[in-house]
């Protein structure tokens, strides 16, 4: 089986050296082939990128269902390489089957395999106040301890479960240091709905305290979009209250894409429709266009405030 995946690889990586004799003057195509161990693999390559004061990189682990990475080569590679991007592909299944009262020792053990901490792997419990949770739920409460687990390997760390036929089985994890890698990462999955999913909130907060009566699955489809531009009508004035009642454009939607699945077209249209803010240009005036907006404008909270019930 494996001698068939490289021969296979092998036949599509001749697409990309046939490319060459296309490729722009300034592009350069070099294709290297290993069978090392990613771990062996990085620790070749890496000088090599660093001395060419490369810094925009992108590493693909799709593990087939397998934790080979550990995870201290995440946070080297994501502190090595100011624009680096991190996609790691992971079976969930060791974290929804092995749960304590099934086998302790054994979820302990897929737990250290990740560089998590065991300690906490009775978070995942199958209940919550005495009621059983729904497997969406279940992959809620876990999506939820590999953020809180890899949020300090970068600064936007993206974990949604990919969809197949039969249910969520595997795990795609996005980690950059770039806000706008996380900003062009969210509306891929919007391009592409239905391929990942997000069990929790959908406005500027997607965690929620109570997955069983908070919590919703949210595909990236028109329907989610629909329902979180309704909850970034509530969540946005309360943003820019919190960060004193201005911001420019840049440091709200930084601070957005770090807990929203939101796409930055919901984010600037809820913003600029809101009848509690304000965009105004950096000369004072009010942006009238959303497709003129720039990084220096700034959202404001209105003097006088509306009057409505807040949705939940």
């Amino acid at each position: 089986m494996r001698q068939e995946a490289i021969g296979f690889l092998k036949e599509q990586i001749l697409t990309f050296e046939k490319a060459q004799d296309i490729a722009p003057e300034n592009l350069r195509i070099k294709i290297m082939m290993s069978c090392d161990t990613f771990t062996t693999f990085y620790a070749r390559v890496r000088q090599d990128l660093l001395s060419l004061r490369i810094s925009n990189i992108l590493v693909n682990l799709d593990q087939c269902g397998n934790i080979l990475v550990p995870v201290p080569i995440i946070k080297d590679i994501m502190s090595s390489f100011r624009s680096g991007e991190v996609l790691l592909t992971f079976l969930i299944q060791p974290f929804l089957t092995y749960l304590p009262h099934h086998d302790d020792k054994r979820l302990r053990r897929i737990f250290q395999s990740l560089g998590l901490d065991p300690d906490k792997a009775e978070e995942l419990a199958w209940t919550q106040d005495g009621v059983y949770l729904s497997y969406d739920e279940r992959v809620g409460r876990a999506e939820m301890l590999v953020y809180s687990e890899f949020t300090e390997r970068a600064t936007y760390v993206s974990p949604f479960a990919i969809y197949n036929p039969v249910g969520w089985k595997y795990w795609s994890v996005h980690f950059s240091n770039i806000s706008r890698a996380r900003e062009v990462y969210n509306s891929v999955l919007h391009e592409n709905s239905s391929h990942l999913a997000h069990f929790g909130r959908s406005g500027l907060q997607m965690w929620c305290s109570d997955l069983a009566t908070d919590g919703a699955l949210y595909l990236f489809d028109d329907r989610a979009r629909e329902k979180s531009r309704i909850l970034l009508t509530d969540d946005i004035p309360r943003e820019v209250e919190r960060m004193g009642g201005a911001t420019d454009i840049r440091q709200f939607l930084e601070q957005s894409y770090r807990n929203s699945v939101a796409h930055r077209e919901d984010l600037l249209e809820s913003a600029s429709g809101n009848p509690d803010l304000q965009i105004m240009t950096r000369n004072g005036n009010p942006r009238r266009s959303i497709k003129n907006i720039r990084f220096d404008d700034k959202l404001v909270l209105r003097p006088q405030r509306s009057f409505y019930l807040p949705t939940k």
